[in-house]
């Protein structure tokens, strides 16, 4: 991960923490409300595609918070069957893999349209070290 591509996880992990705090006081209703993403591709989904483990982590720990403004569930599918561990497995992001592992190890065994698992995909895309560490 590039210095730049850290720095912009940092500062959206600062961001989405704020509006976590900001949330647990509005009892009512989510102050943010997302639409339901294209491809059904939520944050997590895209945290795990683009390798950022702290974003995960901090969603994991926030769960409660986070919960009404976006999906933070580790076995939701996109549009494609795909889980976040899916596509942590495809990209071969070790660090994502293994926290979303931790969190819902259930999803390692979840076949994509296709019928595969996360395991095979990240075996097809060659990430060899992934695949004998799950």
């Amino acid at each position: 991960m590039t210095n730049f591509e850290m720095a912009f996880e940092q500062k959206f992990v600062a961001i989405l923490q704020i509006i976590s705090q900001v949330q647990q006081t509005c009892v009512d209703k989510p102050i943010l409300e997302l639409p339901r993403p294209p491809r059904g591709l939520t944050m997590l989904h895209l945290a795990a595609a683009l390798g950022m483990p702290r974003l995960i982590d901090m969603m994991r720990s926030s769960v409660s918070q986070l919960g009404g403004m976006c999906d933070v569930n580790p076995a939701s599918l996109d549009d494609e069957h795909c889980s976040p561990l899916t596509w942590a497995c495809a990209r071969g992001n070790l660090e994502c893999t293994l926290i979303l592992h931790n969190w819902c190890h259930e999803m390692l065994h979840a076949r994509n349209r296709l019928g595969l698992t996360p395991a095979m995909i990240a075996k097809q895309r060659g990430h060899i070290l992934l695949v004998e560490t799950l």
